[in-house]
């Protein structure tokens, strides 16, 4: 049995690395044991990673203000009649997470796009509202020992957002700008681990964070 080590201390596991050994043991092997990752390019341009960590960022600080806290439907329409202030986000996300400053030519029309994703992600969230927005962005780490053994790993994650509607039920949310087509199923769950090409790797991902919160005392604040 393999140990993911470096040094003597056990690195910890997140969805991410657990989702690149069911789909490719060889880069879990190169990407998170021997630490060999895909060298940096320079780029003016937003790829979809950048893109997907902008819409996010973004996200996290427009909601920044109510953690803990219930958000009305009122609250959600203030923020969509502010279309300035979902642009000074962006902005500010272009900067501080691509390093652009100035936004020109085709970044303008990712800018665009990113305005559009932002406000129909709240326009969804408006339809459920009210709810209690518990946190954005929360880390979380648990051990977990394995069965018929002495040994543990650390399994680790950062959610997108943790929130709970009226009924009680506690959601948690990650934020998806690529395609999930055939990622998610909740109707088998020996197909989280099915190597086959349409392995449900988003399902896995969020009953990992599932399981990460599911003893958070978080949960119970209101």
């Amino acid at each position: 049995r393999a140990r993911f080590i470096e040094g003597d201390k056990p690195k910890v596991f997140s969805a991410s690395s657990l989702n690149c050994y069911l789909d490719c043991p060889m880069c879990f092997y190169f990407q998170y044991v021997k630490g060999i990752e895909d060298e940096d390019q320079v780029t003016e341009d937003v790829d979809s990673g950048l893109f997907g960590t902008i819409f996010h960022k973004v996200l996290e600080n427009l909601y920044k203000g109510f953690e803990k806290r219930i958000i009305q439907k009122s609250d959600i329409d203030r923020i969509l009649s502010d279309k300035k202030l979902m642009l000074d986000c962006i902005d500010n996300a272009f900067k501080n997470e691509g390093n652009i400053s100035v936004i020109t030519g085709k970044n303008l029309i990712v800018r665009q796009l990113l305005l559009r994703y932002v406000t129909r992600t709240l326009t969804v969230d408006k339809e459920i509202a009210p709810f209690h927005y518990v946190k954005g962005e929360k880390s979380e780490k648990i051990s977990l020992t394995l069965p018929g053994t002495d040994d543990s790993v650390l399994l680790y994650g950062k959610i997108d957002r943790v929130d709970s509607i009226e009924s009680g039920t506690v959601r948690v949310v990650d934020y998806k700008t690529g395609s999930v087509d055939g990622k998610i199923r909740n109707d088998n769950v020996e197909a989280l681990f099915d190597r086959g090409k349409k392995r449900p790797s988003i399902s896995l991902q969020l009953y990992i964070y599932a399981l990460l919160i599911k003893n958070d005392k978080i949960l119970g604040a209101n």
